[in-house]
């Protein structure tokens, strides 16, 4: 499809990173809440958390694929990280998860 689209800039927007992924006939897809609110009555098999081996060599290969079809001057990344405090300042539950996510997505 991206080879044959006419776009000038493509927005890659990592945050959804942070969900599992499944495979339904062994294609990826992100278990995301809103995959689940679906309710697709299909089996999910192979699920794989972010940081499992085998994801992070699939999400490498994706991203190289991705780069020998779109020029990456033409890739605006969304640089954005998961939260670590409310607006009043108070630390969200679960930090040590979130400093792990966002140090993934920095990677990335």
């Amino acid at each position: 499809y991206l080879a044959g689209s006419d776009f000038d800039f493509l927005l890659l927007d990592l945050l959804d990173e942070r969900f599992k992924i499944g495979f339904i006939d062994d294609e990826p897809v992100t278990l995301s809440p809103e995959f689940r609110r679906a309710r697709v009555d299909v089996p999910v098999s192979g699920v794989m958390a972010p940081g499992h081996p085998k994801r992070c060599q699939l999400w490498e290969e994706g991203v190289g694929r991705l780069f020998e079809l779109v020029d990456v001057d033409r890739i605006v990344l969304n640089r954005v990280f998961l939260a670590t405090r409310t607006l009043d300042g108070e630390p969200l539950d679960n930090q040590d998860s979130i400093i792990e996510q966002n140090l993934r997505l920095e990677e990335m």
